[in-house]
């Protein structure tokens, strides 16, 4: 396997960057993702429960099952004391050598015996694959806990191919632990059905070409039967509780007409002209700027690139990964343009079609598998086709401004690190917690006894945003960040009775010692009153200001007293004689 030493080199060289990325000091932490790499032991026991009662009162939470491997592996790298900065950046770079190996080993397997220059196809359509504007926008500049669906499809997709095509039932092992390691993308329904639809069309591509052979259609079918299984057997411990929550999770999704009006607003971003170059029609605005004509014409080229080598030579690979291509674009695209009607029909037709009520989030990754494909054989056939005329050596400097206008122009802030910073609510993306986080944590965690606090303002709105040195604008991290101790913060999210409660509790805080008969049957110990909530945020959502806060603790609620402040957080504790760390049970009588 020597012949491939040199291209590993090199995608391991690119898998390099997030050193670059992460060059501050700084880690990642904003919008959805938030703080999940932070204190992952913690996280790790959270998944283990299939109730989470870490925000506000609690709810069901199936869907973190298939996340146990994932924080067990970073907590992992926590007990060997590596930082939060260096585990981020050894995560990330994984995640780049992973995908590039991944994408270079589907070409290597799926176009053998086909193309002359291999290798260099197989070397070009990882670095299309790691440098997209499709995964630059939707996975590094979100940097969901979802990036690990960009090593997962060609991987799966190759060990699937590799077995189908040379017969080897020992690639049914391989992807069923592939499957159990990569069980984290499965927390998220679509994501599942996005990494099943390449090999399913596989499997029908493959059935319809050997048609009249009858022991390869048994085979087909035998071996594409026990991948499944295999994915069922090694993945049954969180299999069967998460679909038991699938119908309850899907109606957390919306209404039908809600999940269609969403749809369409989304729609109004996308469309086939859009789609075909990976793009949103929003994507010049904000990732064109740097080189707008360049940006244009680069990504004016990668559909023509892309579908050349079917204009030139229709083999099996070249009609496979076009037909993916093709697919994926027509659902991509959503409800706009050409079977824009036929995609509405499914949508609300076809049972839990509503999960893809963002198409381009949801199922964009299937077009990218099949364009890196297709871009490493046709920016070959381009230097096949003009070496005649060029000569070698232009030729070759040709094929590398095109690469460079495709994989450097088109996603420059991947390459400066400003995909990964940037501001929401005028908040950087890159921050540093302070340091009187972790006094409060110390302090919490001496505590040995079961009590939830309630902090203050309480929102209802899934997201906070800290004024912090360098800001903070993400899902809430005081469970991860304080004591690793219940938090209701947050008015929804949770049972209808139990909302209900939460949505007292702002109003509770100006009524005369209204608190202390609430707080002993929520098991609450304090309140936390956060002095660092940014100040536009509060007035966004037109919550009580801190100031506000306090004045109605200090004349109301006269059974609580500050204990301790940290910085910008101040508890205040219940008296003694209210707080009751009990387990209340009911009777009939």
């Amino acid at each position: 396997m020597r012949k491939h030493l040199a291209p590993t080199i090199i995608l391991f060289v690119f898998s390099l960057l997030p050193f670059y990325w992460l060059r501050g000091g700084l880690f990642v932490a904003a919008a959805e993702s938030g703080l999940y790499l932070y204190h992952s032991s913690r996280s790790f026991h959270h998944c283990l429960s299939l109730w989470w009662d870490k925000i506000s009162l609690g709810f069901p939470m199936a869907k973190n099952l298939p996340s146990i491997p994932f924080h067990g592996a970073m907590a992992l790298l926590d007990q060997a004391g590596i930082s939060l900065h260096l585990k981020q950046i050894i995560l990330y770079g994984a995640i780049l050598f992973c995908s590039g190996v991944s994408m270079y080993f589907l070409v290597w397997i799926a176009v053998e015996n086909t193309f002359k220059h291999r290798r260099i196809i197989a070397l070009f359509s990882a670095f299309f694959y790691l440098f997209n504007s499709f995964v630059m926008i939707n996975f590094w500049h979100r940097f969901t806990t979802f990036l690990l669906m960009i090593p997962f499809p060609p991987l799966i997709l190759a060990i699937y191919i590799y077995g189908l095509k040379r017969r080897n039932n020992t690639a049914v092992y391989l992807l069923g632990g592939i499957f159990s390691f990569f069980s984290f993308t499965f927390s998220s329904i679509p994501s599942a059905a996005s990494i099943f639809f390449a090999p399913f069309i596989y499997l029908i591509f493959f059935l319809f070409d050997n048609r009249t052979n009858r022991p390869s259609i048994y085979f087909a079918l035998k071996y594409s039967f026990y991948s499944f299984l295999s994915f069922l057997l090694v993945n049954i411990w969180w299999l069967l509780p998460y679909f038991k929550g699938a119908q309850q999770m899907y109606a957390q999704t919306g209404t039908q007409e809600n999940n269609l009006m969403t749809l369409h607003s989304i729609s109004n971003f996308l469309g086939l002209e859009y789609s075909l170059r990976l793009l949103r029609a929003d994507s010049m605005e904000i990732w064109g700027n740097t080189f707008p004509v360049g940006f244009i014409i680069s990504t004016t080229l990668i559909p023509l690139i892309v579908f050349l080598p079917l204009l030139i030579q229709r083999n099996k690979s070249i009609l496979f990964f076009s037909l993916l291509s093709l697919l994926g674009l027509f659902f991509m695209k959503g409800t706009n343009g050409i079977f824009g009607k036929t995609f509405e029909m499914m949508f609300l037709h076809i049972p839990f079609f509503g999960i893809f009520r963002n198409p381009f989030e949801k199922l964009g990754i299937i077009v990218v598998l099949g364009y890196s494909v297709l871009f490493g054989i046709g920016l070959v056939a381009v230097y096949e086709k003009v070496v005649n005329y060029l000569g070698g050596r232009k030729s070759k400097f040709m094929i590398c401004i095109l690469l460079s206008l495709i994989c450097v122009i088109v996603v420059w802030p991947m390459w400066t690190g400003k995909i990964l910073n940037f501001k929401l609510w005028e908040r950087s993306s890159m921050v540093k917690i302070p340091d009187d986080y972790a006094d409060a944590d110390h302090w919490l965690v001496k505590q040995k006894e079961d009590f939830r606090v309630i902090s203050y303002p309480v929102t209802n709105y899934d997201g906070v945003v800290y004024s912090w040195k360098h800001g903070y604008c993400g899902d809430s991290p005081e469970f991860l960040l304080l004591g690793n101790k219940p938090y209701i913060g947050i008015t929804f999210w949770t049972d209808e009775n139990f909302e209900k409660i939460t949505k007292m509790l702002p109003d509770v805080i100006y009524r005369e010692n209204a608190l202390k008969k609430i707080a002993p049957l929520l098991n609450v110990k304090y309140l936390l009153l956060h002095n660092d909530l940014d100040k536009k945020y509060i007035e966004a959502l037109d919550l009580d200001t801190p100031e506000m806060i306090r004045q109605g603790i200090n004349s109301y609620q006269k059974d609580f007293t500050l204990e301790r402040k940290f910085g910008e957080l101040e508890f205040y504790k219940i008296e003694e004689n209210y707080f009751l760390p009990h387990i209340w049970a009911i009777n009939g009588n």
